[in-house]
């Protein structure tokens, strides 16, 4: 399966997950209502993410976050905490950006739809690097599945 993050960029490359078969991809999805769509493959993850909304986007759930060649994906893992299963396909995100928590924490990803819906994702831990990596792996998905 082609991979849509290049493996030659270092900073995305430390993140990239392969799925050389459906395993790994039917594994994230599993337990949820959402299931991978013929033809979807898993080009990026985190284990570690978080889903902000409310007031200062001070609220939210730890999850995983992933990226396939047809959505962006977020999934809660705690077992006590609210269960929640998100998808936003590519063609509906408009802008994705790194972003700051509290106004200086370069810990967060920004992703704006189409509808006009944003959406916060924390992506750090230290270092901050990976919050630039996903913003470089949703645009190449975009791109590639415009193709």
């Amino acid at each position: 399966m082609p991979d849509v993050v290049p493996p030659e960029s270092p900073e995305v490359g430390a993140l990239l997950r392969r799925a050389d078969d459906g395993r790994k991809l039917a594994k994230l999805f599993a337990g949820t209502q959402l299931a991978p769509e013929p033809g979807e493959a898993l080009t990026y993850g985190s284990g570690h993410a978080a889903l902000r909304w409310g007031y200062l986007n001070l609220a939210g759930v730890y999850g995983w976050l992933w990226l396939t060649n047809h959505r962006l994906v977020f999934r809660s893992r705690h077992p006590f905490g609210p269960k929640v299963v998100m998808a936003w396909p590519l063609e509906a995100i408009a802008l994705a950006e790194p972003a700051l928590n509290l106004g200086i924490i370069p810990s967060r990803l920004l992703i704006a739809l189409h509808n006009g819906e944003r959406v916060i994702l924390d992506v750090g831990p230290f270092p901050f690097g990976r919050r630039r990596s996903w913003v470089r792996a949703i645009d190449l998905a975009k791109d590639q599945a415009k193709s």
